[in-house]
């Protein structure tokens, strides 16, 4: 789905919430840089207040103490209360070594991250320890997985077909 529609689920969920503060933290490629950027300007014109965005380069590695102590400043910044401050994230497998990273600084204890389709998707987050215990510790990790309802799925497949097989933002994001 368009940036737009997957922002708005995410913004959905963290209103729902009663958030009024956002940390966004995103991968520097093109499809989760536009997704943190769509989330930020829907969540401003929502009302919530925003921290300065927070990025990290797609070549990391497993290291991510630095940016986890970003979020960690950023929170704090926001005003740190659990039931006000929400972190959305934005990236591929490597979200579940930041999470894992963001364990280890007690300022985001119980506050409740978002992720995007891609983290939602991703067994890494909930087979690996670290951030499956995070996850838990921080209050939850909701991600929204848009998804064709069955009932459209016949009218889905003829658009499809008729425009062509859509391209992954990964393989969008490398031209």
């Amino acid at each position: 789905p368009a940036n737009t529609v997957l922002s708005q689920a995410t913004l959905d969920l963290i209103r729902l919430q009663g958030f009024s503060a956002l940390v966004t933290v995103n991968r520097e490629d093109l499809g989760n840089a536009e997704e943190a950027s769509e989330l930020r300007r829907l969540a401003a014109a929502s009302g919530i207040s925003l921290q300065p965005p927070i990025s990290y380069p797609t070549d990391t590695g497993t290291d991510f103490h630095s940016v986890a102590g970003q979020v960690a400043n950023a929170v704090t910044a926001a005003g740190g209360s659990t039931s006000a401050v929400a972190v959305a994230v934005f990236g591929e497998s490597e979200v579940a070594d930041l999470l894992a990273d963001c364990s280890g600084f007690p300022e985001l204890s119980g506050i409740t991250f978002f992720g995007s389709d891609a983290t939602s998707q991703s067994p890494d987050i909930v087979t690996s320890a670290g951030p499956a215990f995070f996850a838990v510790q921080a209050g939850s990790f909701p991600s929204p997985s848009l998804s064709i309802t069955p009932n459209q799925q016949a009218a889905a497949n003829a658009t499809a077909s008729q425009i062509g097989a859509p391209r992954s933002e990964e393989h969008t994001s490398e031209l």
